[in-house]
């Protein structure tokens, strides 16, 4: 335990919910459910898992905060990066807090969906914003990543004409895939990653180097 923690405990720790927190309590949460036909907030409400969901929402939106605000810190105009995240992620907050009730509460739950939906933009925007400045300083090294996005949004919305819902396929993939994305441009700013890739995100997890 001791030497896996002692080359770099924040790259082991987030390595650790990255790879294995995130997207374990993410199926977790899903599990004997069908993906194409439902949604997290649809199994929050009907198994009255809105803790769960609520717990679920933090987890994923502190991560992608801890990792991403320290990227845009070296960005040269970080503010709309930022704004953007922090919208998105205030965003998550009222959407994992509203409940999703929309034959009881149907104003609130309409809130719920726009709060979710809207996040999830801002996130994609955000991203983009901070891919846009990295690109232009360093394109070699950041234009796989700006592919990375792309293809994340074009699945998704292929995701989402396959069935007409945002539906907990959509989900589990946007939220796997921004989630790598972000683990991977915490590594590039810290002046490694370099061997990791959509089609590989994992490589370092268990090597000293980064």
């Amino acid at each position: 335990m001791r030497k896996w923690l002692r080359p770099d405990w924040r790259a082991r720790l987030l390595d650790l919910f990255a790879c294995f927190l995130i997207p374990l309590y993410t199926l977790l949460f899903t599990h004997d459910t069908r993906w194409f036909t439902t949604n997290f907030s649809v199994i929050a409400a009907a198994r009255d898992q809105r803790h769960g969901f609520f717990l679920w929402g933090m987890l994923v939106g502190v991560y992608l905060l801890c990792v991403l605000l320290p990227v845009m810190a070296a960005l040269p105009r970080p503010l709309w990066p930022r704004l953007c995240l922090l919208g998105g992620f205030l965003l998550l907050l009222s959407a994992v807090v509203l409940p999703y009730t929309p034959d009881e509460l149907p104003k609130i739950a309409d809130l719920h969906v726009i709060c979710a939906f809207t996040a999830s933009c801002l996130l994609v925007l955000s991203l983009f914003l901070l891919l846009l400045q990295k690109a232009r300083q360093d394109r070699q090294r950041y234009w796989d990543c700006m592919k990375w996005l792309g293809v994340t949004v074009l699945l998704s919305l292929v995701l989402f004409a396959m069935v007409g819902i945002i539906s907990s396929a959509l989900e589990i993939f946007f939220v796997l895939s921004t989630t790598l994305l972000a683990r991977r441009l915490w590594y590039l700013e810290r002046g490694g990653g370099k061997n990791l890739s959509i089609f590989n995100p994992f490589p370092m997890i268990f090597s000293g180097s980064v």
